[in-house]
């Protein structure tokens, strides 16, 4: 993909990330360009890369020292765009590469990552997530336990890991809607 020449090259860069053009980004990146470099909304190829599922833009950018805890000014980094859309095997890279699971409070609508990947029923992402949970027992809010959204999801193997992580099995925002009777509700009998 050619892109104008009359583009400055920070924009360059931001496109070629967005569309995962990988040889562009590298052609880029040895002319010259800044690897952090950021828009008006303040994003980084990294998190333009990630939000849009380019693995190996992904890759490329990390391997030259983007920075995957930059976060864009509604205070939102990489990871958390590549869990709220659903890019599991971003997420796994950048997990790997060490980024912060932590949502900025900074934030206005703060959700944990592993809180928008349950509600999105994003089953890979949330098993990525769990190793890096504080709080078991921790909710939504509107009050759903995390065991409560992987219970209605139907996912078997993050609701065991869950209890084993010592998740309260008798919690119910109101006292008939435990995870277990959710769980029956959507018809997910192996989680029962």
């Amino acid at each position: 993909m050619e892109y104008p020449q009359s583009m400055e090259a920070k924009t360059q860069l931001l496109l070629a990330s967005q569309s995962g053009d990988i040889a562009i980004i590298a052609q880029l990146l040895s002319s010259g360009a800044k690897i952090n470099e950021r828009d008006s909304l303040n994003r980084t190829p990294l998190i333009f890369a990630s939000m849009h599922g380019r693995l190996l833009a992904v890759d490329l950018l990390l391997s030259r020292g983007a920075n995957c805890d930059d976060v864009d000014e509604n205070k939102k980094s990489s990871l958390y765009y590549a869990v709220q859309n659903g890019f599991a095997p971003v997420v796994a890279l950048l997990l790997a590469k060490g980024a912060n699971v932590q949502v900025s409070s900074e934030y206005k609508d703060s959700k944990s990552l592993i809180i928008i990947a349950l509600s999105r029923k994003y089953e890979a992402i949330a098993e990525y997530l769990l190793p890096f949970l504080k709080d078991p027992n921790e909710k939504d809010s509107r009050g759903n336990s995390l065991l409560m959204l992987a219970s209605l999801a139907g996912f078997l193997s993050v609701v065991t890991k869950l209890l084993m992580m010592g998740a309260d099995i008798n919690y119910g925002r109101e006292q008939a809607m435990t995870p277990l009777v959710l769980a029956c509700g959507e018809g997910h009998v192996a989680t029962v």
